[in-house]
């Protein structure tokens, strides 16, 4: 009985420092970053589906199987262009989200004119193309933060909606009507 409580216990110790040495973070010791992953550097998701009506104010978030190395963002690395408009910029910023480092967040930037055509999207039924090329189609391409390049990239279409409905309400409850000449802050 006695001997067989000992080997129990040896093999509790023994599962105990097993289970321990996988939540040690590796590469930076204690204290140490995130885990480096492993095999290829591609995109798991996107919330656009293809052909889907897109709002001029919504973010667009691309999830990736790595952490995403954010200095090799830019607009080529993730392009955006218009089947209909040629020539006509897409504009915004890129954040990688402060939960989540494998996910990659597009915030277009809005129109501040009265026709709406000054933003990143253009409202009215246009057709867009996001596209995240790999290596071999492009000089700028999107690396994880262990060096990897992008080896499954993707292309998605999408259209803006009318011009009578272009925007989604991001903020829940009622409307709040500012008066543009008081000081908010």
């Amino acid at each position: 009985m006695i001997v067989q409580m000992k080997k129990l216990a040896f093999v509790f110790l023994i599962s105990s420092i097993v289970a321990l040495a996988g939540c040690i973070p590796s590469g930076g010791g204690i204290g140490g970053g995130a885990t480096s992953a492993t095999g290829s550097f591609s995109v798991v998701s996107v919330n656009i589906l293809e052909g889907e009506t897109w709002a001029l104010n919504r973010p667009i978030q691309i999830k990736f199987n790595h952490a995403v190395d954010f200095s090799s963002v830019s607009m080529q690395a993730v392009s955006f262009r218009s089947t209909d408009l040629l020539g006509s910029p897409v504009t915004g910023q890129f954040e990688i989200d402060p939960a989540d480092d494998t996910i990659l967040i597009f915030n277009p930037a809005c129109p501040t004119n009265a026709a709406q055509d000054n933003g990143a999207f253009v409202p009215g039924a246009i057709h867009y193309v996001i596209e995240i090329p790999i290596a071999t189609e492009s000089v700028s391409v999107l690396r994880d933060t262990d060096g990897r390049l992008l080896s499954f990239g993707l292309q998605r279409g999408f259209i803006t909606p009318p011009a009578s409905q272009p925007f989604q309400d991001l903020v829940p409850g009622a409307p709040l009507v500012v008066d543009p000449e008081s000081d908010i802050s």
